[in-house]
């Protein structure tokens, strides 16, 4: 395949950035509780007939960030993959509410979406190149498409757990501030989340946005981390992404 490629641990680092990291596999971004992820599930063994192929993803047109054009690099979702939480990012400092710590950790994840994801799913991403990561996390804004639908779609989107209310509010070592909120975002369809989790580190603020949707034909993973940025800007961004994949993906 001609640009086809499985990404490298860092890239899936960047794709579950502020979630998750994987640290064996080399792959890639409301709502039932995390608690729907166990092993009394059933798991997808039988890999679906795809509509689309990496080379319709990868065909896309560049999308636009600031003065970058982020290209598509498609990619195969490996079923085997280790699931590690990202570092605390709040770790030494007291955290009011403390179940909150966990929630801007990993957001409530508990595995990897590969225990139930069929190993050859054809997937793609556009993202910014990676800069020098601060205390273990990589500034980075870009989106995934998986030719994902159905209930497994339903479930990628909910593997993050409610956002609890008293996490709208957090302090952080006696004085700072932090606060992790979920809300609609109109324009993407009634399954569509977006939660967003601000916090300091490293003498500044970060803040993580993250867009999750499906159609019936594919699933969009939208984020942005980093200590810059505004919540109007990621919303241009994750727009621009929607309207170009639909406008794009072949209908047959």
């Amino acid at each position: 395949m001609h640009r086809l490629k499985r990404q490298s641990a860092v890239a899936a680092c960047l794709v579950l950035a502020l979630s998750a990291c994987t640290s064996t596999s080399t792959t890639p971004l409301t709502s039932t509780p995390s608690s729907s992820l166990t092993s009394a599930e059933p798991t997808v063994s039988t890999p679906p007939s795809y509509r689309y192929t990496v080379f319709d993803f990868e065909a896309l047109p560049p999308v636009r960030f600031g003065r970058s054009s982020l290209e598509w690099s498609s990619t195969i979702w490996p079923k085997n993959q280790t699931w590690t939480p990202r570092p605390d990012p709040l770790a030494g400092r007291s955290v009011e509410p403390e179940v909150c710590r966990n929630v801007i950790r990993t957001g409530g994840l508990i595995s990897s979406f590969t225990e139930w994801v069929p190993s050859d799913t054809p997937g793609a991403d556009a993202q910014t190149g990676m800069s020098t990561p601060v205390d273990g996390q990589y500034p980075f804004t870009g989106a995934t498409i998986a030719n994902l639908t159905g209930e497994a779609a339903d479930r990628y989107i909910d593997r993050y757990s409610k956002t609890p209310a008293e996490c709208a509010n957090i302090l952080v070592g006696g004085t700072e501030r932090a606060a992790v909120v979920e809300r609609s975002l109109p324009g993407f369809g009634a399954r569509s989340r977006y939660l967003t989790r601000s916090y300091p580190l490293a003498g500044g603020r970060w803040t993580e946005r993250i867009l999750l949707y499906r159609t019936s034909t594919y699933l969009m993973d939208i984020r942005q981390l980093g200590p810059g940025g505004s919540g109007a800007g990621f919303q241009a961004f994750a727009r621009q992404v929607r309207d170009l994949v639909q406008a794009n993906l072949k209908s047959t």
